[in-house]
């Protein structure tokens, strides 16, 4: 029998030279998935097939690897998220007497955590949406340039057919 990394190696059966039954660290294995490995990278961290941890978790866990991968690994995300929250917003210290939390901080807020998570929770964006609008409230819609000339003629209540509007520029010198 040996110790190595938690996981300890017994022969299941004397006659059998290749029977071995691992004894599984639930708690590790538990770790492991909470840190977002996956079932082969678990198994071989414990010296076993991916398989023979698949059929051992459908034994003892009733449950396929899949579902309790995922059940561990919801309990990592949420540490994570809380730890992250934490970094982001400042760790204050507490009045050792009273056990109130206190203004002065043990870390001070942390600007680019908070930002993260703005933009991972929030749907908060570094790019500004605008949108315009026209005086009734509705979208502005895309006009060409004949529909454009149209609506000046209208405002102004003058004649832009010789306006070159081809690059952009306004030339009234053009007859």
């Amino acid at each position: 029998m040996r110790i190595d990394n938690k996981v300890t190696k017994a022969r299941k059966d004397k006659n059998k030279p290749h029977s071995k039954e691992i004894i599984i660290d639930w708690e590790l294995v538990d770790s492991l998935f909470a840190k977002f490995l996956e079932g082969n990278q678990v198994a071989a961290r414990l010296g076993m097939h991916p398989d023979t941890l698949a059929k051992r978790i459908e034994e003892e866990k009733h449950t396929s690897l899949t579902a309790y991968r995922n059940q561990k690994r919801a309990k990592g995300e949420a540490l994570l998220k809380e730890v992250q929250f934490e970094l982001a917003l400042g760790r204050r210290k507490k009045n050792i007497k009273t056990g109130q939390i206190t203004d002065e901080y043990k870390e001070k807020p942390n600007t680019i955590m908070s930002i993260f998570l703005g933009k991972n929770y929030l749907n908060q964006s570094d790019n500004i949406k605008t949108q315009n609008l026209n005086i009734d409230g509705g979208k502005i819609q895309d006009y060409d340039k004949k529909q454009l000339r149209e609506i000046a003629k209208g405002f102004l209540n003058s004649d832009l057919d010789e306006l070159d509007l081809t690059n952009g520029n306004a030339d009234t010198n053009k007859k």
